[in-house]
């Protein structure tokens, strides 16, 4: 039988000593009751910053993600099709809403993050140059492309994205950032395991 994990979730959003929630674009989604081959046992988070002059509004971000939610459990297959799907979309959003911002020099890059747990089988998939820490017992692993550094959703035709695949355990700690604080690193972040939730804020 497949190990089932509580997944507890702490958007944090802070620069210069101050909180900033309307930054944050967050989503997390269970299978619903008619899913795709292949979905059943899915757990979805979408995490997504749109970087460049020209943000989508707080509610249009979170409409966008309630919808690629929705095509992840539509589609059949691996995880890493279904993934690769969602990037692909939310490209040709992005990209189609740049073509039309062009005479304004305006442009909106999206950053976007997919984790996927399937019992204790963790599957993260990043577009753009994302920062993942998972933070475990006997380890910290850090999953960054650098070949990313330049490349988000909404700029070409292709759809740049990257795969990782991790176990995650009990007390485990996952943490996605699309601008990371610039101590944070495998050495700095060494303590976080087995925090309570109001500990890894205040950390």
């Amino acid at each position: 039988m497949a190990t089932s994990l509580d997944i507890n979730l702490l958007p944090a959003a802070r620069y210069a000593g101050r909180d900033y929630p309307e930054l944050l674009s967050l989503h997390a989604a269970e299978p619903p009751r008619r899913t795709a081959r292949g979905r059943e046992a899915d757990r979805l988070i979408l995490y997504l910053a749109v970087a460049g002059n020209a943000p989508l509004p707080p509610g249009k971000q979170d409409q966008v993600l309630a919808d690629l939610s929705k095509l992840f459990f539509e589609t059949p297959g691996s995880v890493t099709a279904a993934m690769r799907r969602v990037a692909e979309e939310l490209n040709r959003l992005l990209l189609d809403r740049n073509l039309h911002l062009t005479s304004s020099s305006r442009q909106g890059i999206g950053l976007l993050t997919q984790a996927v747990l399937r019992g204790s089988q963790l599957y993260l998939a990043v577009s753009g140059p994302v920062n993942l820490f998972l933070v475990a017992a006997d380890q910290i692993q850090h999953f960054y492309d650098p070949e990313m550094a330049d490349h988000g959703l909404g700029q070409g035709r292709s759809t740049p994205i990257h795969f990782f695949q991790a176990g995650l355990q009990p007390n485990d700690t996952l943490i996605m950032a699309a601008q990371p604080a610039p101590g944070w690193s495998t050495e700095t972040l060494t303590g976080l395991h087995g925090q309570g939730p109001e500990s890894l804020r205040r950390r």
